[in-house]
């Protein structure tokens, strides 16, 4: 028994004890009475020369690439390829000539029904009939055509019949070229000879145009002249009329002025009177202020001062007293409201609070019972989705809320600390291998297959586990150069030079994976791979020449190169392989086939007979233009006399006109400055007149101001002289008594009004204390009662509260029960596992053994003795199965649960049973 692995590009397939046929894996543990063949996927180039023969009897070779290989993306493909081919290596001479036998049969049959010329000008549809039909044979077998390269078609020794048709294009292109120099040359000789006789028919042309040019400048000088005279006469005209017109406004404006002056004058007199009768006016109103307040002075006696003076003493007196009762009774009043509105303020309080507590109980109860229906719908979906097994329920539950991961937490934490003696005794030998980790450079790619891995796993890097297979490839591209020898439409053969830039496609995973099962057994440049890409770029190549002419290819070389592109990159799409960079370079011709050549000394002739062209052209283009230049040198004299004529004419004109335009601007000019003059004459008499009146109203407010200032000053002395007959009369005219009498008189009122005002302040004091006494009153019976009516609103507010709860409780509950179908049992486990009363408990217990120090011993019944392929495959699954007996134990004493029955059983005195000799 031992462990067997398949590389990337590799296949396991099985046969023996336990398989019924065959078995294609990755990687398998070989065990006796089964035998392990490995087969690789990696296709392989087939090199024919196939013999075949047209509808016509003319046989020909077609020399073929094909890349063959197993089908890896069908399972019952590969298992045909592993039973028919397996025992065959790949490259082996029974493998090519079983592959060889079907393309010739195909082929021969195929062309057979097909004209030469079919053959050649479908070479694309020929080759997918050939591929179609290759294809469906090699289905029997599991193999799959990933490229085909049909070749250019040869002719068999002693039937030429392609060297015919190459010999025939080739002589046809010679004999054009023949045909393209005698033309060159007739359209030399004819081109000097059309040069010459253009040379005499414009000179003829340009003596006539002379002639006829220097008449036309005669008479257009004579027009000229004439035109001149008729403008200088209307110019004269023109003129004439704006001077009559300036000499009429000139005379408007002179009578304008001198009405604006004489108006000036009027005003500013006018002016002068209305200023002066206004300031008289207010002369004559201060004087009437002055004698008022005289008159005022004289009648007005101390008597009345004073007597006003004692009545406000005595009415403050008694504001005085009233305010401060009203403010004792505003006092009292305040406390009493104060009092209401704390008393307010209190039950208003209590009410908000037990509002509060029954809205929280009522949303409590909401969120309860919503919990509850949620819950309950929860448990019976898992319920369902189990077929209605409450222990895998219960499982679940635990596992998904992590109580086993919570306990193993709280059990380390419990033995944290502990110092435990434990001895551990095995029979495994422990040589691992070195080789467990692997890392690659950057342009690299490791791709793994074996334990844990379904096909292959591409990575950067990776621990290399027992039972994995590990190979490196490389992503950096690859230059592959080609000298591809194709044929077109014409029969035309050529050379075209090319480089290809081709490497994995890094981009894409999949690709990378294609890549790594097909290629990586082979170098990036070795022979193999080579082929392979030359295969397909040579046949893609030919295919496309074979249906474009020399002139479509030569002139569309980069929709030719596109189109190669693309049709390589699809089938290098198979492999994971991309096209970097395609650079074709320039077609060169095959020896014995110079059709390039031919084309170069055409054009070589055709260069040498256009010169003679020019030469003829640059002569005929010398006389011409010397005959040009004399009729010009005429012409232009003629032009130049009418020209000077006319110029002459225009100038003798133009001083005429300026002549009397200057006589009539001067005219316009002195009619302006007069103009000017008898303005500035009506504003200078405006001035002096705005000026005069100015002066004669600054005299007139100096006068009157003086007079303002006076009726002023003598209304103030007038009220000082009352004020001193006033003093002086009080002195003379109020004797002694009389003053004593009015004053005791006067203090004798005042004692009356006091004691009046007094006893009136004592009662409002007295009525306004009273009042505040009885607020005072009714403001605590309104407390008392407002404290009592709180009480009794929480009172009622917390039962309604108490109910809502109770009610949302037995809700939750009920819901819960529907749900796990009225099992009490499975309800409080639920209840345990949710409120998270097991982790509880297993804190408690780790409490318990905090501290300890207990001594461990651990055996295992290992023999040792086992070969190496059992020590290191079962080493890390003994030591997992030597983990899970405690953890299970301490799980089943916690919270009554079993483990599965396909993972051991627990005794009530022993740990499970994992030992490597309890299993078969």
């Amino acid at each position: 028994m031992y462990y067997k692995v398949a590389k990337a590009s590799e296949y396991l397939a099985i046969t023996g004890a336990g398989i019924n046929d065959v078995k294609l894996l990755k990687k398998a543990w070989i065990l006796p009475g089964q035998s392990c063949t490995v087969f690789d996927l990696s296709p392989v180039n087939y090199t024919f020369e196939v013999q075949a023969m047209s509808a016509e009897k003319l046989p020909f070779i077609l020399p073929a690439i094909f890349t063959i290989g197993p089908r890896m993306d069908d399972m019952k493909s590969l298992e045909l390829y592993a039973k028919l081919m397996s025992t065959h290596d790949r490259l082996s001479n029974h493998v090519k000539e079983l592959v060889q036998g079907v393309i010739e049969g195909e082929t021969r049959v195929l062309a057979a029904s097909m004209t030469m010329e079919q053959i050649f000008r479908g070479t694309k549809e020929f080759k997918r009939e050939v591929f179609d039909k290759v294809q469906l044979e090699l289905n029997q077998f599991g193999l799959l055509i990933y490229n085909a390269n049909v070749k250019q078609l040869v002719d068999v020794p002693g039937h030429e019949y392609f060297s015919y048709l190459g010999q025939k294009t080739q002589m046809e292109a010679a004999n054009q070229a023949k045909i393209d120099v005698s033309e060159a040359k007739m359209k030399g000789e004819i081109g000097s000879k059309l040069r010459q006789g253009q040379t005499v028919q414009n000179a003829a042309k340009i003596d006539a145009e002379t002639k006829i040019l220097s008449t036309q400048r005669q008479g257009e000088g004579m027009k000229e002249e004439i035109k001149v005279r008729s403008e200088v006469k209307v110019f004269e005209n023109a003129r004439e009329a704006e001077v009559a017109e300036a000499n009429a406004e000139l005379a408007m404006k002179k009578a304008a002025l001198t009405r604006d002056a004489q108006v000036a004058e009027v005003e500013a007199a006018k002016t002068v009177a209305i200023r002066e009768a206004e300031l008289q006016k207010e002369v004559e109103r201060m004087n009437a202020l002055t004698m008022t307040e005289k008159l005022k002075a004289e009648f007005l006696t101390k008597a009345s001062v004073e007597y006003d003076i004692k009545v406000q003493e005595a009415n403050w007196e008694l504001y005085k007293k009233q305010k401060e009762a009203e403010a004792i009774f505003y006092e009292k009043q305040k406390e009493a409201e104060a009092k209401k509105a704390i008393a307010e303020a209190e039950l208003y309080a209590r009410q908000q609070a037990a509002e509060g507590e029954l809205y929280a109980k009522k949303k409590e109860a909401e969120g309860l019972i919503a919990l509850g229906s949620a819950q309950a719908t929860y448990v019976t979906t898992l319920l369902q989705s189990v077929g209605g097994n409450y222990h895998a329920l219960r499982d679940y539950l635990m596992i998904n809320n992590g109580m086993f991961q919570h306990i193993a937490k709280i059990n380390a934490d419990a033995v944290r600390g502990l110092q435990p003696k434990i001895s551990v005794w095995t029979n495994g030998n422990g040589n691992e291998g070195d080789n467990n980790k692997a890392m690659k450079e950057a342009s690299e790619y490791l791709v793994i297959t074996g334990a844990g891995i379904d096909d292959v796993k591409l990575v950067k890097k990776a621990w290399i586990l027992p039972g994995q297979s590990c190979t490196a490839f490389d992503l950096s591209p690859v230059n592959y150069t080609f000298e591809v020898q194709a044929m077109s439409a014409e029969k035309l053969p050529f050379v075209l030079p090319a480089i290809f830039t081709i490497g994995p496609r890094a981009d894409d995973i999949k690709s990378l994976e294609l890549y790594a099962k097909l290629m990586t057994t082979h170098d990036k440049l070795s022979h193999h791979v080579r082929e392979l890409v030359q295969g397909v770029i040579e046949g893609e190549t030919r295919v496309l020449a074979a249906s474009m002419t020399m002139e479509q290819i030569f002139r569309g070389t980069k929709e030719f190169k596109r189109e190669v592109f693309d049709k390589v990159q699809l089938e290098l799409n198979q492999f994971g392989l991309v096209i970097y960079n395609a650079n074709v370079k320039q077609l060169v011709d095959v020896p014995g086939h110079e059709y390039f050549s031919y084309l170069g000394q055409k054009t070589q002739m055709e260069a040498a007979n256009q010169a003679k062209i020019d030469v003829s052209e640059a002569k005929m283009k010398g006389e011409i233009g010397s005959k040009l230049r004399e009729g010009q040198t005429v012409q232009n004299a003629a032009k130049i006399d009418a020209e000077t004529k006319i110029l002459s004419t225009q100038r003798h004109g133009e001083g005429m006109k300026e002549e009397i335009r200057v006589r009539s601007e001067v005219k316009v000019f002195e009619n302006a400055r007069e103009a000017e003059v008898a303005e500035a004459n009506a504003e200078l008499a405006m001035k002096k007149a705005g000026l005069t009146k100015d002066a004669q109203m600054a005299e007139v407010e100096a006068a009157k101001a003086v007079a303002l200032r006076e009726a002023e000053l003598q209304q103030m002395v007038e009220k000082m002289n009352a004020l001193t007959m006033t003093e002086k009369l009080k002195a003379e005219f109020l004797s002694k008594a009389s003053v004593e009498y009015e004053t005791k008189v006067q203090e004798a009122n005042w004692e009356l009004y006091k004691k009046q005002k007094e006893a009136e302040a004592i009662f409002y004091e007295k009525q306004k204390e009273a009042e505040a006494k009885k607020a005072i009153a009714e403001a605590e019976l309104y407390a008392r009662q407002q404290a009592a009516e709180g009480e009794l609103y929480a009172k009622k507010k917390e039962a309604e509260g108490l109910i809502a709860l109770g009610s949302a409780q037995a809700t939750y509950v009920t819901t819960l029960l529907q749900s796990v179908g009225g099992n009490y049992h499975a309800l409080r486990d639920y209840l345990m596992i949710n409120n998270g009363m097991f982790q509880d408990i297993a804190k408690i217990n780790a409490e318990a053994v905090r501290g300890l120090q207990p001594k461990i011993s651990v055996w295992t019944n290992g023999n040792g003795n086992e070969g190496d392929h059992n020590n290191k495959a079962m080493k890390e699954v003994a030591g997992v199965y030597q983990m899970l007996p405690p953890l299970f134990k301490t799980v089943q004493e916690q919270t009554g649960m079993l483990p599965p029955s396909w993972m051991g059983t627990l005794s009530t005195d022993s740990p499970i049973d994992h030992s490597p000799n309890s299993h078969t």
